[in-house]
């Protein structure tokens, strides 16, 4: 049985709409609906949501509240129960945001919403695909929508080790590519013990990505970047940002609060140039005063493949994932490495950085299609900044 047809613009803004004529004061509401699958060959999970979130602000204070009820007479006492928190001590706010309208984006599928998880099912193979569409109103004159989708495929390429890559539908992914990268990785064999030290690494889209992810809270106001803007912290041939709308991406025109989401450049040629925050919209909850970036973008290399990056590596290490390694011995991938964990400064990775490759793969994070955000990036190889402990 396929699923019912999602909300409409107009509908979702006239729910919103009404939620907020319930507000008495300030206050800002977001309507969201969502429909997200899950598949794999033990387990299929389909669902469709829609609920409405309250924010209230009272005295510099904020509370919230959320309904699935979407009745008038549900959505007045949502209103009243955000109202009533926010006037219990505690919960500072920041103000609503200004009306500023968003760049609409074409990272919507609408062939995801009619997905069922029998059309994702393969050996093998774990699937994650949504799509969403959410309106956020405010006594402020905000009025922003947006709809968006995503897919994201799992290989497993060891016992706690997996591939992955995201596009806005599982048409966007491809999927016979990243099946014969992990193919590859399936060897025999008795595993070479764990190298002593840092040595030079080669590391795979998925390795980068994590590292990246360690990066993220120092990108915000306050974190170690911010301090050294204008200053060489990485090597020269960096080029780090933060781009919703980068085309390989999942993209994302607002906040949760409303407010446009800006492209930030934060590594410019090795040298630390920006931060996200909450003015540049990155705001990652309703009310709060915590941003990050969740679009990470890092391209701009030349080789054509990990092959060419591990070449100039007498002894090294190559990792798909941080989960995962391989010996290099005079620039070829050797034996697989015993279960290991990668001790990491991710700063110090891309600090030695010597080169990238021109391809690049789109990772999802976790979450819902309402917030998924996505890391681009090659496959890189850098001097040190990576030990590996037994």
């Amino acid at each position: 049985m396929r699923p019912a047809p999602p909300p409409t613009e107009a509908e979702l803004l006239a729910l919103a709409e009404l939620a907020l004529s319930h507000v008495s004061g300030e206050g800002q509401v977001t309507a969201w609906w969502e429909r997200s699958l899950q598949a794999s060959a033990g387990a299929q999970l389909a669902r469709s949501l829609m609920s409405v979130e309250v924010l209230v602000l009272v005295d510099g204070r904020s509370g919230f509240a959320t309904t699935s009820d979407l009745g008038e007479a549900a959505l007045h006492l949502a209103a009243g129960r955000a109202r009533e928190a926010a006037m219990r001590p505690g919960r500072p706010n920041r103000p609503l945001a200004a009306p500023v309208a968003g760049r609409a984006h074409a990272g919507y599928d609408p062939a995801v919403t009619r997905l069922a998880p029998t059309d994702l099912v393969a050996d093998g193979q774990r699937w994650r695909a949504g799509a969403a569409k959410t309106a956020i109103v405010s006594t402020r004159g905000v009025s922003a929508y947006e709809q968006r989708s995503f897919a994201a495929l799992t290989i497993d390429v060891g016992a706690t080790s997996e591939l992955s890559a995201a596009g806005l539908s599982p048409a966007g992914i491809d999927a016979e590519a990243l099946i014969a990268e992990a193919g590859s990785l399936a060897v025999t064999g008795e595993p070479a013990s764990v190298p002593p030290g840092e040595l030079p690494v080669v590391l795979g889209p998925d390795a980068v990505a994590a590292v990246l992810d360690l990066l993220r809270p120092e990108l915000v106001p306050g974190g170690r970047l911010d301090a050294s803007r204008g200053t060489r912290v990485v090597a020269s041939c960096v080029n780090l940002s933060d781009s919703p709308r980068f085309a390989a991406t999942l993209p994302r025109s607002y906040d949760v609060m409303g407010t446009p989401r800006q492209p930030v450049p934060l590594i410019q040629d090795g040298v630390a140039h920006r931060v996200v925050s909450l003015e540049t919209g990155h705001a990652t909850q309703p009310g709060g005063d915590r941003a990050l970036p969740e679009h990470l973008v890092l391209v701009g290399g030349g080789a054509a493949a990990v092959e060419e990056l591990m070449a100039p590596i007498e002894r090294g290490l190559y990792l798909p994932t941080l989960e995962l390694g391989f010996e290099i011995m005079d620039g070829r991938r050797g034996r697989r490495l015993a279960p290991a964990r990668a001790r990491v400064d991710a700063l110090r990775v891309l600090a030695t950085t010597q080169a990238l490759t021109a391809s690049h793969r789109t990772i999802a994070s976790q979450g819902s299609a309402r917030s998924v955000g996505a890391t681009v990036c090659p496959a890189l190889r850098a001097m040190s900044g990576i030990e590996l402990h037994a």
